[in-house]
């Protein structure tokens, strides 16, 4: 569907200091559209449908975190 390693831009990298058990929430636009390695300048066509999906974060030295969330209908 879509990955930050198929077409990275910006720095990468956002530090948050957060004290223990502590949480944050960052927003994330996304125009629906797909992604593929190596095709940035000519993604796959297509936007995501209407559904469930997972986003998953990865971070060094932590658990993978994952979670659900619901695109509907424009």
């Amino acid at each position: 569907m879509w990955s930050s390693d198929h077409c990275p831009n910006g720095p990468g990298n956002v530090f948050f200091r957060l004290p223990a058990q502590g949480q944050t929430t960052q927003p994330l636009e996304w125009d629906r559209s797909f992604s593929a390695a190596g095709q940035c300048q000519s993604p796959p066509q297509g936007n995501a449908s209407p559904d469930t999906y997972v986003v998953e974060v990865k971070a060094p030295g932590m658990p993978v975190a994952r979670t659900s969330f619901v695109l509907k209908q424009d």
